[in-house]
């Protein structure tokens, strides 16, 4: 799968860093894992090296058909941002997919965090002139000095008929 249009406010960026990644299984499996500093999007970095994070995907085809009008794909991807402990503040933020207006439809605002990890499970069925997709994000704030995690949950599907 592509990354989507609607992306939750707490979806990975896209960072500067180093990726490996490969296909098995005649294609119908991939996997990638990388190490990204955080940047802003020119790709300028926050800071002096002290945020880094850290991604790994996995996906397969369990069913693939009909020369790929009918298939079934499933991901797996994990995140983890290290933070300078104490020093650092993370915001999930999004603006409407259109771009029209600069106002952001959530906004967390800024707020101290010493870590923060992402699960992201996907699925996809196409079926002859049908598609459904789905992913499903699950955000942990660690915050130590208050000894408390902060949860964000955010599921986002379509579908169409073509």
């Amino acid at each position: 799968m592509e990354r989507g249009l609607a992306q939750p406010p707490s979806s990975p960026p896209a960072d500067t860093g180093f990726v490996l990644k490969n296909s098995v299984l005649e294609k119908r499996m991939t996997w990638s894992a990388g190490v990204f500093q955080d940047t802003d999007d020119f790709g300028n970095s926050f800071n002096d090296f002290e945020d880094w994070n850290i991604t790994g995907r996995l996906t397969g085809l369990p069913w693939y058909a009909e020369d790929g009008r009918q298939l079934l794909h499933l991901g797996l991807s994990y995140t983890h941002q290290f933070r300078d402990e104490g020093n650092t503040t993370v915001r999930f933020r999004e603006r409407p997919e259109s771009h029209i207006t600069d106002a952001n439809i959530v906004n967390t605002g800024r707020f101290a965090a010493d870590a923060v990890d992402i699960v992201n499970p996907e699925a996809a069925l196409v079926f002859g002139p049908f598609s459904l997709q789905g992913e499903y994000f699950y955000t942990w704030v660690e915050i130590r000095r208050w000894r408390m995690i902060r949860n964000l949950t955010v599921f986002i599907s379509t579908g169409a008929t073509f």
